[in-house]
């Protein structure tokens, strides 16, 4: 694992580019806990929003790190190839000798470092701030050179795995090959492990059109990035967390005429306050009749096997005299089922 020092030598590193797992948080197609454009954006310029050069990691990034040569390893096993390890060369020189030899076995290339973990970075010589760091590279002496992103995720993401790979990690093979094209790789994997005891794996081959729209975006972000264009700011907390660091403190006895898009916001917000009090409103109605109903009955079971209501006894200490101690029925509301 990397030290304090490699971690902010890492993180500049990365400032410098758009990297793969950039790219779906720009095209907005990543998850909420990917982030945002705006924090992206945020990080790229170093605004004090880059994460803490911390030796102590997340435990899912310190073993998602550690099974990372597991999946690599079960790749190899499943596809007759051997795993060799070039850790002390560029991937330019160590692919180009693979292109001459043309050698007749599978292999999976890894350039590792064995102090950091880290793998080399890769950048597009014809856009300078498109790079990544591919997991590993893939030798096939029919398809030629590719190259293999390995995950780990756990069992709650089950299900985004059945019909393939999530887009937003397809988006990230997209990127890297489009970025590792100078160097021969012209199709890319996915494997992941998934709650530790479940794999799967997809193939990946370029999409041109998904690759077009991809890099004008991309490139249009970096301009923003360049010419400290803020994005505008999204729905999430997160962004509401990153605008409150950006503009920590207000000039003292300063005012602002604001535009006719704030009055249209200020009218949408009232709006949006009252139909959250309406709504509020209703669920107590709610809960209110659900109590009618069960009356003295712990659990009230429902028709169509939706699940069960419980209102049970429960018990609260008092802590000191920020809380007094309490006793009293809870209704809990039943979990809802998840769409198919």
């Amino acid at each position: 694992m990397r030290t304090a020092d490699q971690t902010i030598a890492f993180l500049d590193e990365r400032q410098q580019i758009v990297g793969a797992s950039d790219a779906p948080v720009i095209l907005g197609i990543a998850p909420a806990f990917a982030g945002t454009p705006l924090k992206v954006w945020s990080k790229k310029l170093g605004l004090g929003l880059v994460e803490k050069p911390d030796a102590d990691l997340p435990s899912y990034v310190e073993w998602g790190s550690r099974l990372e040569a597991v999946v690599l390893e079960k790749w190899a096993d499943d596809h007759g190839a051997e795993v060799e390890h070039y850790d002390d060369l560029s991937p330019a020189d160590v692919l180009k000798a693979f292109r001459q030899e043309n050698r007749p076995d599978r292999v999976v290339i890894t350039m590792t470092d064995p102090k950091t973990g880290e793998t080399p970075l890769v950048v597009n010589p014809d856009r300078p701030w498109m790079g990544s760091h591919p997991d590993a590279f893939l030798w096939d002496p029919e398809r030629g050179l590719g190259l293999l992103q390995a995950k780990t995720t756990n069992a709650f993401n089950r299900k985004a795995w059945d019909d393939g790979a999530p887009i937003y990690y397809r988006a990230q093979v997209q990127h890297e090959i489009e970025t590792c094209n100078h160097l021969g790789v012209c199709w890319g994997a996915l494997a992941c492990l998934i709650g530790g005891n479940t794999y799967r794996e997809t193939h990946e081959e370029p999409n041109a059109r998904f690759v077009d729209v991809m890099i004008r975006k991309l490139e249009m972000f970096w301009e923003m990035v360049k010419q400290k264009v803020q994005p505008d700011a999204g729905d999430s907390a997160a962004d509401a967390a990153i605008l409150t660091l950006l503009y920590p403190a207000e000039e003292e006895a300063s005012t602002i005429q604001l535009p006719a898009e704030a009055a249209d916001l200020t009218e949408e917000a009232w709006e949006v306050n009252q139909q959250i009090k309406d709504l509020e409103a209703r669920k107590q109605g709610i809960r209110n009749r659900i109590m009618e109903l069960m009356e003295t009955h712990a659990c009230g079971i429902l028709p169509g096997a939706l699940g069960t209501w419980h209102w049970k006894n429960q018990k609260r200490k008092g802590y000191t005299k920020v809380m007094d101690p309490w006793e009293g029925r809870v209704l809990r509301t039943p979990r809802q089922p998840k769409k198919q």
